[in-house]
């Protein structure tokens, strides 16, 4: 019996199914395995309020995210309630449909071979690992802006003149740009930069083509049409939105991880480098086959330098960056091994190759064995310190600097009332079991907290290692020496996750506890 050589389009394939299947196990395994963190469970909370309620919260500018996401959190909380893996379900299948989304782009500007290899590289890519299971509006970006950058792509073809599209083909891509255009701005308030990045694009793919900038007008229009109930409420919370990030070390390590993912964090060279040579290679051949990646490299280039001058890139804002920084390089590839590609191109992408399996690898090695890598969110014990406080301490107060520990503790209140405190009713507020400790000097609430402590024997301190002052050794120190002077005696009873390698970097305080959660318990004397 003869075997006969899998034929490589049979490879590809079977490379896609097998990137497809590692990024959603990643996904899946960091849902249920990973701690809630404090954005998410501020997301969790504006979820559980009525709509009205949510509503009147964001407009005015309690939180600086559109409500879109929210809004369809809030629905889906009604099935899922509090479990942490059901909630992450939600981002996770946004996720699901930003792959099919850049499936669909990559194949309409580039065919299979495009779609394969941008499907490939965006499943590998390490920094799409982990922040696509967030609780928060990163996946419903991503999904939106790249739906709404394939439906722009369909509204050129369709006034192009290159292809028979009725009158009605043309009405329904534009209108669906502005339905996902316009959902793209009530989910984040940097959307518009979209619809600048499709401009450029536009100038580079057609140059002066007055249909279809009125084709691309008239969409967004409709998108700002759309938007009317809450243009309003955008203007007026735009100074306090943007610019009020604008550092060199935010710009720094928002670029850092972009591509070497949050699996090199802290700066892990021999991990960041090779993707970094891998990254410039692979943008130099996107430049060398700009006619088929120009669409999605300039929109993200566009996008990217947006957020930059308007102060608001943080590496939460990147992902709708990144999937079509992928696509662009997928496409690329393609074309390249579509070509028959000569020596120096050939020696390109093996190069290329080889530096991103060994910047995989040691991504994926540090996720193994779970130190060395990532900043404070993922890797905090909030979970097993909550745990271990209902198990061994079941009646005692909890004083915590952490929202997240009151999400575990199946506490309503106590998750935003340090941030939210004009949402809270005055006196529902006796009725929570967790205290955040930033409240003690609140003139409103620190005579309700201090009522809680006394009429208590026994708390628990519970204190996140955060990346501000809050997180201090400092401030942990002040809390327990707070507490000892209301006759309350202290030791610290158990410690999780340490903060391993010495200070982590871009942390913006050094002073910082050598754990990430520590239980202090006090007893009254």
């Amino acid at each position: 019996m003869k075997f006969r050589p899998l034929k490589t389009i049979n490879v590809i394939q079977l490379a896609v199914v097998l990137a497809i299947l590692f990024n959603v196990g990643i996904l899946l395994y960091f849902s249920a395995q990973t701690s809630m963190w404090d954005d998410e469970v501020n997301s969790y909370f504006l979820s559980t309020l009525p709509v009205s309620e949510m509503i009147d919260l964001m407009s005015g500018n309690f939180d600086e995210d559109a409500p879109g996401f929210n809004i369809l959190e809030h629905g889906w909380q009604k099935i899922a309630h509090s479990n942490q893996f059901a909630l992450r379900l939600m981002p996770f299948s946004l996720w699901l449909a930003t792959l099919l989304g850049v499936g669909f782009l990559a194949y309409r500007l580039g065919g299979n071979p495009g779609l394969y290899w941008a499907l490939i590289i965006t499943a590998l890519w390490p920094y799409h690992w982990i922040y696509p299971i967030a609780l928060r509006w990163y996946s419903l970006a991503a999904a939106l802006g790249v739906w709404n950058l394939y439906f722009f792509v369909k509204l050129l073809d369709s006034v192009s003149g290159d292809v028979d599209y009725s009158r009605y083909r043309r009405l329904l891509f534009g209108a669906l740009v502005a339905v996902t255009g316009a959902a793209l701005w009530y989910t984040v308030y940097s959307a518009p930069v979209l619809a600048a990045g499709e401009l450029a694009a536009l100038i580079f793919v057609s140059g002066w083509s007055p249909r279809k900038y009125w084709a691309w007008g008239l969409s967004w229009l409709g998108a700002v049409i759309l938007y009317l109930p809450w243009l309003s409420t955008f203007l007026g919370q735009l100074g306090e939105s943007t610019g009020t990030r604008f550092a060199w070390s935010n710009i720094l390590s928002s670029l850092y991880v972009l591509w070497a993912g949050d699996f090199s964090i802290p700066t892990t060279f021999w991990i960041s480098l090779p993707l970094l040579g891998a990254f410039v290679i692979v943008g130099v051949l996107a430049l060398r086959y700009w006619s088929v990646s120009k669409i999605p490299l300039v929109v993200s280039v566009v996008i990217l330098l947006g957020l930059l001058l308007f102060g608001v890139v943080e590496m939460k804002r990147l992902l709708i960056v990144t999937v079509f920084l992928s696509s662009a390089v997928g496409l690329a590839v393609a074309a390249a091994m579509r070509e028959g590609p000569g020596p120096i191109t050939r020696n390109l992408l093996i190069t290329a190759g080889v530096l991103a399996l060994i910047g995989f690898g040691g991504s994926f090695a540090n996720m193994v064995s779970g130190t060395g890598w990532i900043t404070y969110r993922w890797l905090d014990k909030i979970n097993e310190a909550a745990s271990y406080i209902n198990s061994e301490h079941q009646d005692a107060l909890i004083l915590t600097n952490s929202n997240a520990l009151a999400f575990y503790a199946n506490d309503s209140i106590g998750i935003e009332l340090a941030k939210y405190q004009g949402a809270i009713q005055l006196g529902s507020e006796s009725k929570t079991k967790v205290w955040n400790t930033l409240l003690r000097t609140d003139p409103t609430y620190q005579p309700k907290m201090l009522e809680a402590i006394s009429s208590s024997t026994e708390i628990v301190y519970a204190h996140h290692a955060f990346f501000t002052s809050a997180g201090s050794t400092g401030e942990m120190e002040s809390v327990v020496r707070w507490l000892e002077s209301m006759s309350f005696d202290s030791f610290v009873e158990r410690q999780f996750t340490p903060i391993e390698n010495g200070i982590e970097q871009f942390l913006d305080f050094p002073d910082h506890p050598g754990y990430r959660m520590t239980l202090i318990y006090l007893k009254k004397k």
